[in-house]
């Protein structure tokens, strides 16, 4: 069980802070009654933990940044799909294109990763 918690660490992590972000601007929304700001806000959060999430896992990994984000951008893909299942939400335009957006962030985290572990220098 240990080594399953050591390996997907970065995963479980990031799944905790989209749920534990949801939670928070959910009551914020009940206690302040406005929607589309706390609803931006959790968008915009959520493209700065998928940079992050595929900075870090881009960093770890021995590919390419192209494909490395592109894998951490499947994976996220994938525990979104997952909680949007389990939350019976609707797959929509609007999501297909915040998936998109997702993928395109997660693959260029993975390049800026990739090139400031590089040296360059003469």
């Amino acid at each position: 069980m240990k080594n399953v918690i050591n390996k997907y660490k970065l995963s479980i992590s990031y799944i905790l802070v989209v749920i534990l972000t949801s939670f928070i601007f959910t009551l914020f929304e009940y206690i302040f009654f406005n929607y589309k700001l706390f609803s931006i806000l959790e968008i915009i959060l959520n493209y700065f933990y998928v940079f992050i999430y595929s900075y870090i896992s881009s960093r770890k990994s021995p590919l390419n940044g192209y494909k490395s984000g592109f894998r951490s951008g499947v994976k996220i893909w994938i525990i979104l799909i997952l909680l949007n299942l389990i939350t019976f939400n609707n797959f929509t335009l609007g999501v297909l294109l915040y998936y998109i957006i997702i993928l395109i962030i997660a693959i260029i985290a993975g390049i800026i990763s990739k090139n400031k572990e590089k040296n360059y220098s003469n």
